[in-house]
This record gives C-alpha cells, structure tokens and sequence, in this order.
C-alpha cells in the first residue's frame, strides 16, 4: 500500500514581455531638419518601470545623421536622453545633424541604460527642398 503519491506537472514559464514603444509621425515624409515624432511608451510587463530612459537616433544606412532635439517632457540637453512615462506620449522634436542629401532614413528608439532597440520606423522618406 503505498504511502504518498506524488504527480509532477510542469508549469508554464511565466511569459516575459518587454516593454514596448510605439512611434508615429503625423507627416509620411521628412521635409525639414526638425520635424516631429511622438512616442507612447506601453509598459506591459509585470513589472515594467513607470518611466523609460531613452535616446533617439536618425540613421541612414550606419550612419547617425540625428538625434532628439527637445521633447514635450523630460528631455535631458546634456545627454539627449528623453523620459517617457507610461501610457503619457511624448511629442519629440527630433533634429537631422548629417547630410540631408538621402532618399531616407530609420528612426530608432534605444533604451538608455541597456542600449536595447525599443522601437523604429524603417524607411522614412527625405524631401528636403533647398
């Protein structure tokens, strides 16, 4: 007669769900050297932090041709760092540095302290008339 009956069932590992940005642009196109984004930062995770330290970069190919000018919030001059705080977007004016001379760009958003890419917009048009 047995004294325990012991039955094993796996659990499932809890789903890990990283935090997500999402970038919109009113404009289809760049047609300046500052123009405008606007980030909204969903914090998904169980125990995703309230706000989020990030940088953004303007690339074309490799090459970083800008970054984040000012913000409606939370813009830090002497790092080009913006904080996004959940479920709160954040307009970011964003300034071209490099040649503007492209057919187009991506925008990335990374985090600031793990350097992990949150967020991006891949072939955004330049029109930039001179």
């Amino acid at each position: 007669m047995p004294l325990a009956i012991v039955k094993v069932t796996e659990e499932a590992a809890p789903e890990i769900v990283i935090p997500t940005v999402e970038l919109t642009m009113d404009k289809s196109k760049i047609t300046n050297r500052l123009f405008s984004i606007v980030a909204n930062y969903a914090g998904r995770a169980l125990f995703a932090p309230a706000v989020k330290r990030v940088k953004i970069s303007v690339r074309c190919g490799r090459q970083e041709i800008g970054s984040a000018a000012t913000a409606a919030y939370g813009f830090e001059d002497g790092t080009q760092e913006v904080v996004l705080e959940q479920g709160r977007p954040n307009a970011i004016t964003v300034m071209l540095t490099g040649d503007t001379n492209v057919q187009a760009v991506s925008i990335h958003v990374i985090d600031a302290a793990s350097q992990v890419e949150l967020a991006s917009m891949k072939s955004v048009p330049v029109d930039i008339g001179m």
